[in-house]
């Protein structure tokens, strides 16, 4: 299931600092060890296993959506010039957990904190985003990039990078 959270940046002058991915990650885990420190726990060092190779966490997340930003290499990042951004998580969650997620992430406050930075944002509203899957192709665009791996025929690895993905 799809949230789309609308963060208000605290500071007149935000800059958002370009590698700020792992942070928001840091930040979900967060929100849900305040309601359940164990499934955290077992989220961040373990997750579900799929093979021995492939664990999955069940939560993705888009890139910050800032209509209007500008870039600003010499400060190393990105100035938000809007009164609000918005930003996609997703958890492989069923309908009976939404509200519970709603509520976790209400009026928090996201920190995007480095060494050089610090940016903080209130989430002002939390919305649930229906998914409906009618057909058995979908054509999908991926709020960030995805990396696919496949052998080719000599056994090898070849990696693809991609926005655009096609399931069937």
């Amino acid at each position: 299931m799809q949230f789309r959270l609308t963060l208000r940046p605290t500071q007149r002058q935000t800059l958002v600092p370009f590698n700020y991915a792992y942070r928001l990650s840091a930040f979900i885990y967060a929100v849900l060890a305040e309601a359940d420190q164990q499934y955290a726990h077992f989220l961040h060092e373990q997750g579900y296993v799929y093979s021995t190779t492939r664990r999955f966490k069940l939560f993705t997340f888009s890139d910050l959506i800032m209509p209007n930003a500008r870039l600003d290499v010499r400060a190393g990042g990105m100035w938000v010039n809007s009164p609000h951004i918005e930003w996609i998580v997703s958890f492989y969650v069923d309908k009976a957990a939404q509200d519970f997620i709603m509520g976790l992430f209400q009026d928090q406050r996201c920190v995007i904190a480095t060494p050089k930075h610090r940016t903080e944002f209130i989430i002002e509203r939390v919305e649930a985003v229906p998914v409906e899957i009618t057909s058995d192709t979908v054509r999908l665009r991926t709020l960030s990039p995805v990396v696919i791996a496949e052998k080719d025929e000599r056994g090898f690895k070849v990696f693809c990078y991609s926005s655009k993905i096609v399931l069937s």
